[in-house]
């Protein structure tokens, strides 16, 4: 019974770090943004440029424009934990985004600019579980 709650928290923990990326990059929150990241965990853009490292990742988000409103809307997460110090996953996220956003509550509404699937490599580390790699593959856009 313990091995199986244990999965469980793993599960738990992971899906909470993917539904943390999203949250906290759509506030622009840096700081928490990074924490959810290990020291040297990687963020690998659709493009295929990788932000790694939490200074660099802390960067990344404060560097973001504050007319640029998004929101991620994730779905369909799957963690599979391969043994207590690793795991791995995927989501989808179909983002929202204002490129030129005042500030004004609604924003305009806009259809989706995208279909993002998210790759994840977790690690369980001195902060618990963290991510160590995730990697954006747009899937229609």
């Amino acid at each position: 019974m313990s091995e199986d709650i244990d999965l469980v928290a793993a599960e738990h923990e992971c899906i909470k770090l993917m539904v943390g990326y999203c949250v906290h990059a759509d506030h622009g929150d840096a700081e928490a943004f990074a924490a959810l990241f290990a020291e040297d965990g990687a963020w690998v853009q659709g493009s295929g440029q990788e932000i790694r490292g939490r200074d660099a990742l802390r960067a990344y988000i404060r560097a973001r424009s504050p007319r640029v409103l998004t929101r991620h809307v994730s779905t369909n997460m799957l963690v599979r934990v391969v043994d207590a110090h690793t795991a791995t996953g995927v989501a989808y996220a179909v983002v929202f985004r204002e490129r030129d956003y005042d500030g004004a509550v609604p924003a305009p509404m806009r259809l989706p600019e995208a279909v993002i699937e998210y790759r994840d490599e977790f690690r369980y580390t001195s902060d618990g579980w963290r991510i160590m790699r995730r990697q954006s593959i747009p899937t229609f856009g």
